[in-house]
């Protein structure tokens, strides 16, 4: 992973294959423990468009749609019951998001953003010259 934060910004993401396999890809480690508190680490737009399903999901190209479900089920941890956990937690931080009276983002995320900042602040200048 080179990035540190992940923001996911449609209303659409949990029903499209390729947002869906970004979400997965950047918080695999959540794909083979279960966890009482969320650890997604992406920032997701809240909806009321929950994943549902591998099944249910879109895909403008019908082939991509098949390739990446073959990658997720050969390649990660879990394979297709490590990218529902996966889907299952970014679905219940993005609806619950939307619900609250306020966005309410994950621990995992906010903490991810902090890290990433204090990271950006205390970078060396010389960097830049």
């Amino acid at each position: 992973e080179t990035a540190d934060v992940h923001m996911v910004l449609g209303s659409e993401a949990l029903r499209r294959v390729w947002c869906c396999h970004e979400i997965a890809l950047f918080n695999r480690h959540c794909a083979t423990d279960g966890s009482a508190t969320s650890r997604v680490r992406s920032f997701i737009a809240p909806t009321t468009r929950p994943y549902m399903g591998w099944d249910h999901i879109e895909a403008t190209n019908a082939d991509d749609k098949r390739a990446i479900g073959e990658q997720i089920s050969d390649d990660f941890p879990g394979g297709m019951d490590g990218f529902r956990r996966v889907m299952d937690e970014a679905s219940a931080s993005a609806v619950l998001s939307h619900t609250e009276r306020n966005p309410s983002y994950p621990p995992a995320a906010l903490e991810a953003i902090n890290v990433a900042a204090e990271r950006w602040f205390l970078r060396d200048g010389r960097d830049f010259m």
